[in-house]
């Protein structure tokens, strides 16, 4: 009795607090709006790289009238506002710092309450390419959309990942929580989940899948090779009828189905997993 008493306070106290911090227009609605953008030759910027505490929408466009930019939109603190107003484009590459320079309690109780988005619109001419995107997140979601590159680095520490058509050489993916949504990657994709779902639709290119618990589903769009290995959880994948490589499928317990294996090329599927069920399909 005496423990629900103290949880009950505590719940009221946190109540209260929020009411304060809305009261005083700490809610992150409250945050002044911001705009900066950044304009290049073509070629000029080669490396991008991104931090935010607040979810992040990326967006690569096709430039209209032949110039380049990138284009950040968003809400923070007058600190941060300044902070990012004082960036530059320095060698070739562009960091945005979108984080807080200082962070307090009503700053993350600003982000549970009401949790702003800063906006990024990429603009590349046709004779224009970067080759380095890197995106880190300490919580929060990452929606990417377009994005044409030569290696990606997404890093979340808590948070979800979606990702609509994206072109690249290489597409490194670390979540340590959160669920990953992928439709038309093409490149060769390394992911490493330490918990949540993963389900990418229209794949291309070899991949390599780890995730510590939850499910996966992969509908691959070309016969590349597959690699996935996941502690707990189910794993679906679906492969086009063209694949006339080897299945090779274990769990440790549970249940497995996939099809005969061809052997008529070298292309593989490999999964693994401690437990839950494996099923494979193919056509």
């Amino acid at each position: 009795m005496r423990r629900l008493k103290v949880a009950a306070g505590a719940v009221l106290v946190l109540l209260g607090l929020a009411m304060i911090f809305v009261k005083d227009g700490y809610a992150g609605d409250a945050l002044p709006q911001f705009e900066k953008q950044w304009s290049f030759s073509a070629n000029e910027l080669r490396d991008l790289r991104v931090q935010s505490d607040y979810p992040i929408i990326l967006t690569f466009a096709d430039s209209l009238d032949g110039s380049n930019s990138v284009r950040v939109k968003g809400q923070g603190k007058q600190k941060l506002i300044d902070a990012v107003q004082r960036i530059q484009l320095t060698e070739g590459t562009l960091d945005l710092d979108l984080r807080e320079p200082q962070r307090n309690f009503f700053d993350v109780l600003g982000l549970i309450l009401h949790r702003p988005k800063e906006e990024i619109v990429v603009s590349l001419s046709d004779d224009s390419a970067i080759e380095y995107l890197k995106l880190k997140l300490s919580s929060g979601s990452i929606a990417a959309k377009d994005v044409v590159v030569k290696q990606a680095n997404i890093d979340i520490a808590s948070g979800s990942a979606k990702i609509d058509n994206l072109t690249a050489d290489l597409l490194n993916l670390n979540l340590k929580s959160g669920s990953v949504a992928g439709n038309r990657i093409r490149a060769n994709t390394r992911i490493d989940s330490s918990s949540g779902s993963i389900k990418l639709e229209n794949l291309s290119g070899p991949a390599r899948v780890r995730c510590a618990s939850g499910s996966i589903k992969i509908y691959k769009e070309d016969t590349s090779n597959l690699d996935i290995h996941a502690s707990s959880g189910s794993i679906y994948v679906h492969m086009p009828a063209s694949f006339a490589g080897t299945y090779d499928v274990q769990a440790s317990s549970g249940s497995v189905r996939a099809p005969e294996s061809k052997r008529l090329t070298q292309d593989m599927v490999k999964v693994r997993a401690s437990s839950g069920s494996i099923k494979i399909e193919q056509g």
